[in-house]
């Protein structure tokens, strides 16, 4: 039957070249491409879609993810149009405030799996139209190398500050490796913010309230940040270091633990198949256990000239086979609720704690600043030009957040002037 359908696809190719018929090319910009496990879902997907659909060919576009944002918005602004792209959580106010999104419910309130969509698609709505829909949701949690810790004679896994802390420690005495990690170098702000996140969410604050109004200083934030800060102090993290080159530390037994997203355990199982029994994921050793909830959604540009095929192409990857495959390959969370099978929770037990910690502490959604998700990325960088301070040794936690809560003000006060 294969066989037959594959000459038919052949046969309908010729024709549709004989007739002159102009094949669509699909420009398909994403962060994701290069990533280990993800990019065959993604580039498998293409490959059958294509062989379904033989007038259209998807163009993939590389762009890392930590200058995503702007690349995107930058290249939109010069003409340069994608046809579909993912975006990040956080990116949605302000693509949808820009009108850079095409409304999607003319199309997904025909498919049968609109109601199968995630909490996490509520992010994706104002005022009742739909921008986006929902690729993936990435709740983040402390990732573990148990062998690295029972190496270190570390009897459990740290659920407290002071319990990190103090693993972190004997790790480095006992084997001379990091205990923890987090990005501390100035030429990634985006997850320099994101890593500090998890702490300010993890003693019950943020970096703004829900009003928009900045709250850097706040004495829980203080209090976040120099716990955190710490670590970096007495050098039981890796300093200087880029994110990517930090996660291949702990995937290959540098670093005992990080606060990070699943897709950590997603490029050990890819990468380093041998040792993904070593490491598992539990909730954040923080006051609240909350951290940052990542995630993803498929959008369609206003400007793009192929709506109709950008769509199909979304609708492809939402069939109930890509669905299960994005939770058994990817072992993420998927756009849909998916039902995972009991052989699939015995090989990979941490899998249920990710879904605990999505239900119980899910925070942080987009990692955007509550209130100004518009202006998320000038937010975001202001923090992080002073967390970069802090990290030199130029000022201390408090000087480094006053300061920034005294600029975060300032630049409000002139964006209200305009």
């Amino acid at each position: 039957m294969r066989k037959i359908s594959t000459v038919f696809l052949i046969l309908l190719l010729a024709v549709s070249l004989l007739f002159g018929a102009e094949q669509i090319n699909l420009r398909f910009p994403n962060w994701m491409f290069t990533e280990p496990g993800v990019m065959d879902w993604f580039y498998d997907g293409i490959a059958e879609f294509e062989a379904l659909n033989p007038g259209i060919k998807v163009v993939p576009v590389v762009i890392p993810p930590g200058n995503y944002e702007d690349k995107l918005i930058t290249e939109i602004a010069a003409g340069i149009i994608p046809d579909v792209f993912p975006v990040f959580t956080n990116m949605m106010p302000k693509l949808i405030n820009l009108g850079i999104l095409e409304p999607l419910d003319k199309w997904l309130d025909k498919t049968d799996w609109k109601d199968d969509l995630i909490k996490l698609q509520d992010a994706a709505v104002k005022d009742g139209v739909t921008y986006g829909v929902a690729l993936t949701g990435s709740p983040h949690g402390l990732t573990v190398n148990k062998k690295l810790l029972e190496e270190a004679g570390v009897e459990k896994i740290p659920n407290t500050p002071e319990e990190l802390l103090e693993a972190a420690k004997l790790v480095k005495e006992k084997t001379g490796k990091f205990g923890f990690a987090f990005t501390n170098s100035s030429t990634e702000p985006l997850f320099m913010y994101i890593y500090a996140m998890h702490w300010v969410l993890g003693y019950g604050s943020d970096f703004s309230t829900a009003e928009g109004v900045p709250i850097i200083n706040d004495p829980k934030n203080v209090e976040a940040i120099s716990y955190m800060y710490k670590f970096y102090e007495e050098g039981l993290v890796p300093k200087g270091v880029d994110t990517i080159t930090m996660r291949r530390m702990f995937w290959n037994g540098e670093i005992a633990m990080m606060i990070d997203g699943p897709y950590t355990m997603t490029h050990i199982k890819a990468e380093m198949p041998d040792v993904y029994e070593n490491f598992t994921y539990v909730e954040p050793p923080t006051p609240t256990h909350a951290a940052i909830t990542g995630g993803a959604f498929w959008t369609i540009p206003a400007r793009s000239k192929h709506k109709e095929e950008a769509w199909k192409l979304i609708e492809f990857f939402n069939s109930k086979e890509y669905q299960t495959r994005w939770v058994e390959d990817t072992m993420q969370i998927a756009g849909q609720v998916v039902e995972t099978t009991p052989e699939f929770n015995a090989k990979h037990p941490w899998f249920a704690n990710m879904l605990d910690i999505a239900k119980r502490y899910g925070a942080g959604f987009g990692y955007a600043p509550p209130g100004l998700e518009v202006f998320a990325n000038e937010f975001r960088n202001i923090v992080a030009d002073h967390l970069g301070d802090l990290y030199s040794g130029r000022k201390t936690v408090k000087q480094a957040l006053d300061e920034a809560q005294a600029e975060a003000e300032a630049w409000l006060d002139d964006m209200m002037l305009f």
